[in-house]
């Protein structure tokens, strides 16, 4: 009798997950539909790899949601544009999947709701310069510089460039520890003439100075991403930095270059304040903001309600 009762209960409990996996393929099919409509709106079908770049983002989204316990009818999906920036990621080929995008979900005091923003992790930056730069990056190293590290750098007058020529460690030193860290370096290596066999290191550096002001222009009192993985956002400073170097010679094609400017983030310019960038002669005043993934805290459990559809005539606004 017993056995016959754990059999039933067990075949219940399966016959849950299978409809909260019916309802979830259902959700998510009704958003790559939305995302779909808003790149037909845009005068921009998807192709079939953009299709499957759109829905590695949506599971993402849908996978945020239910982990933060939240219903639908609690985000602004059409006021966030969300569909919209799926739209564009995907066209991008920018994917959650290999750590080029995070999904961000935070309070919105005007409307009450959630809003659901995308951002560009420095590995999706990364991306977009091997890609689209007419420098001919090949790849990237970056590090941070602690107390107690030997650091030597040098001009190269043949290039015009700084170099780094020794960058040795101290290994007693905690290198995620902010009060440790006095700089950070990020270098592209780029392949001038396609016929070259060595490449020309393109370096920036940040100090300390530059690291606090990306640490205080972090929106939340806590700093947790900070706190928890310094080192990491250091280096997410640097890139960005070497980042914004390069995006003269960012070569967007056109068909592109609407979805490339509704990704950008929103940039804070700051007067009178320096950035030691020594990649270049002139340097650059341009204080990046980020924000932080903030983990939401937890409300109710997700309900089995519909998508909201997508109106042609909402105006979207600017992400």
């Amino acid at each position: 009798m017993q056995e016959k009762q754990q059999d039933l209960q067990v075949k219940q409990e399966t016959r849950v997950v299978s409809k909260m996996k019916d309802l979830g393929k259902s959700q998510l099919n009704g958003m790559l539909q939305q995302v779909e409509a808003f790149a037909k709106l845009d005068q921009t079908p998807l192709t079939q790899q953009e299709t499957a770049f759109a829905l590695n983002i949506l599971e993402s989204v849908y996978k945020k949601v239910q982990e933060q316990n939240l219903l639908w009818s609690q985000i602004d999906i059409m006021g966030c544009g969300l569909y919209s920036q799926v739209k564009s990621y995907a066209r991008l080929g920018l994917t959650i999947r290999d750590n080029e995008l995070y999904i961000d979900i935070r309070d919105n005091g005007k409307t009450g709701l959630k809003d659901i923003n995308i951002k560009k992790q420095y590995q999706g930056l990364e991306k977009e310069l091997v890609k689209w730069c007419s420098k001919k990056i090949v790849r990237f190293y970056k590090d941070i510089v602690c107390a107690g590290d030997n650091l030597e750098k040098e001009f190269n007058f043949e290039t015009g460039l700084t170099e780094i020529k020794k960058h040795e460690k101290d290994p007693k030193v905690d290198r995620n520890k902010l009060d440790n860290i006095i700089g950070a370096y990020a270098i592209a290596y780029v392949r001038e003439l396609p016929t070259d066999t060595k490449t020309t290191p393109y370096m920036i550096y940040i100090d300390r100075n530059r690291i606090m002001r990306a640490y205080n222009a972090s929106p939340t009192k806590e700093k947790t991403i900070w706190n928890l993985d310094t080192r990491k956002m250091v280096l997410k400073t640097a890139s960005w930095e070497l980042y914004n170097y390069f995006k003269p010679f960012i070569e967007i094609p056109i068909e592109l270059k609407k979805d490339w400017e509704t990704t950008k983030d929103e940039m804070n310019w700051e007067t009178g304040e320096v950035i030691d960038v020594v990649v270049t002669e002139t340097a650059s005043d341009e204080l990046i903001s980020f924000d932080e993934e903030v983990e939401a805290e937890p409300t109710q459990a997700i309900a089995e309600e519909d998508i909201p559809v997508a109106n042609p005539n909402y105006k979207k606004r600017p992400f």
